[in-house]
């Protein structure tokens, strides 16, 4: 047998590296891919990632983790799947983890909620739920649109205006909702009990034209800025609080002092 040797020399093209080179010996010639090798990353948790962990054969959960020490992962909150048995603050070990899917991260959320607790991903902390519900079981709903100086006055004797404070505790520790069918803001305490806010529009300053009515609604605070007020503003994409001159046309809903 004869040995033949071959020297190949490879076009060279700058910030490419050669991936592979094979030899084609029907066509008689060398096929060559440029291009980096891909190596799957590495996923590192961090603080307040929430994980789905497999513990054993038997046990996983979806946790939010606090620190890794070896096999052990400090949590903040852990809810295993088999038994839904809720811990905050613990230590426990793995064998393996990844990212929790956001239908499993709901179910986590569910578990804190259920327990009045909530979990901030801005500040990384579990944060308890304020029950304000009986703030606004009694309260009122008037009719009309008023200027903010007009709904300072207009609620009943041993009633207010709520702050914009009350409104933005309203919108955190409810769950918010649309409902077309009626027309109104539906947001839900978590012991099951509803606040409807109508989508009552709002009126223009010369009190010619209401607008948005039916998708939109404006109640007023009690709360002023400079030369506006604030109030809370809801539809079908959400609630929120926001501020307005003081001549614009809104709705009242008040609350007992």
């Amino acid at each position: 047998m004869k040995t033949i040797k071959l020297e190949i020399s490879f076009p060279i093209q700058e910030d490419i590296e050669i991936k592979s080179a094979e030899l084609d010996r029907e066509n008689n010639c060398t096929i060559i891919v440029y291009g980096k090798e891909e190596k799957e990353e590495k996923f590192l948790p961090k603080r307040g990632d929430i994980l789905y962990c497999s513990h054993d054969s038997l046990r996983s959960s979806i946790l939010i983790a606090e620190s890794f020490e070896g096999p052990y992962i400090s949590i903040i909150a852990q809810l295993f799947i088999d038994t839904f048995n809720l811990y905050i603050g613990d230590c426990t070990s793995y064998e393996t983890f990844r990212p929790a899917t956001p239908e499993e991260q709901q179910l986590l959320f569910d578990a804190l909620a259920k327990e009045g607790k909530r979990w901030n991903a801005d500040t990384l902390q579990l944060e308890d739920i304020k029950d304000c519900s009986k703030l606004w079981k009694d309260s009122i709903q008037l009719s009309d649109y008023y200027t903010h100086e007009e709904a300072l006055k207009a609620c009943p004797v041993g009633y207010r205006l709520p702050t914009k404070e009350e409104f933005e505790e309203l919108i955190t520790n409810t769950e918010y909702s649309f409902d077309k069918e009626t027309e109104e803001g539906v947001f839900t305490f978590k012991d099951g009990f509803e606040l409807r806010l109508q989508a009552t529009g709002s009126m223009n300053d010369n009190r010619e034209k209401s607008l948005n009515r039916g998708t939109h609604g404006y109640y007023w605070s009690n709360t002023q800025n400079g030369t506006g007020a604030y109030y809370i503003g809801l539809g079908s994409s959400g609630a929120s609080t926001g501020s307005a001159t003081l001549t614009f046309g809104f709705s009242v809903r008040c609350i007992k002092k």
